[in-house]
């Protein structure tokens, strides 16, 4: 994401590179772990494999949805204070 940050943030819109880099790290943060722990922990789900996709995925929705948001709320703001303090 720090390299997507660097590609955006000289473009029209440095703010919009600020956004994105942020949302999409947390959301790929929040999918590596998830499908980290669906494809680790397989052997322990026996044959309930579609049922333990459907829990991870019902985490992602009330867990990583909202963290996004979050991160897409917070991250700005800091970001762009310790742009400020850089200079």
């Amino acid at each position: 994401t720090g390299y997507l940050y660097l590609w955006f943030k000289d473009g029209k819109n440095p703010k919009f590179a600020i956004y994105l880099a942020s949302g999409v790290g947390t959301l790929l943060h929040t999918i590596m772990v998830l499908g980290g722990l669906f494809l680790f922990y397989q052997p322990f789900f026996g044959e309930n494999t579609a049922l333990a996709f459907q829990a991870i995925f019902a985490i992602f929705l009330t867990n990583g949805l909202p963290e996004m948001v979050m991160a897409l709320v917070f991250v700005p703001p800091i970001v762009q204070l310790y742009n400020r303090r850089k200079r």
